[in-house]
């Protein structure tokens, strides 16, 4: 029989707590799961018994794959703020080419939108008072235009599976 504090309890829930700072920073998974190993031993050494141990894991987890994030954030971090930027990089600017080719129709104009951002985009964001573009922003933006919400949700999919 398992006890509460048995690792194969946790093995789910510090997967899907890596694979979230992995999506939050762009750091690697596995390096966020290692973190929470480290804070589940933690956890066993110095938790008290008499409260529930999986509240006291995941602020041990938090805490420790946020420390590591921010200590190794810039390790990992590529910025590219433009394509123009692209062009000192011949071999990812190929890479990105192709993979645009590759993207159907209405996930290329996804694409070009974002990246050429019109100024329909721009007062829709800006309407979130300063907030970064966001998804649902896109989404408002392409139903203005009369997309279906079938054709935005599969062209968001087929962005994720190429770049994400």
């Amino acid at each position: 029989m398992l006890r509460k504090t048995d690792p194969e309890n946790y093995i789910k829930f510090l997967q899907y707590m890596s694979i979230n700072w992995n999506r939050k920073t762009g750091i690697p998974a596995n390096e966020f799961e290692a973190e929470g190993w480290y804070a589940y031993a933690k956890a066993i050494r110095n938790h008290d018994p008499s409260r529930p141990f999986k509240p006291y894991l995941k602020a041990l987890a938090y805490h420790e794959m946020k420390r590591y994030a921010k200590k190794f954030s810039k390790f990992y971090t590529v910025e590219v703020d433009s394509i123009a930027s692209l062009k000192a990089l011949p071999d990812t600017e190929a890479q990105f080419k192709m993979s645009l080719e590759s993207l159907s129709i209405e996930a290329s104009e996804v694409v070009r939108v974002v990246l050429n951002c019109p100024d329909e985009l721009l007062s829709i964001v800006r309407s979130k008072k300063g907030r970064p573009m966001k998804r649902q922003s896109i989404r408002e933006y392409f139903k203005s235009k009369g997309w279906s919400h079938k054709i935005i949700t599969s062209s968001f999919k087929e962005i994720a599976e190429i770049w994400i």
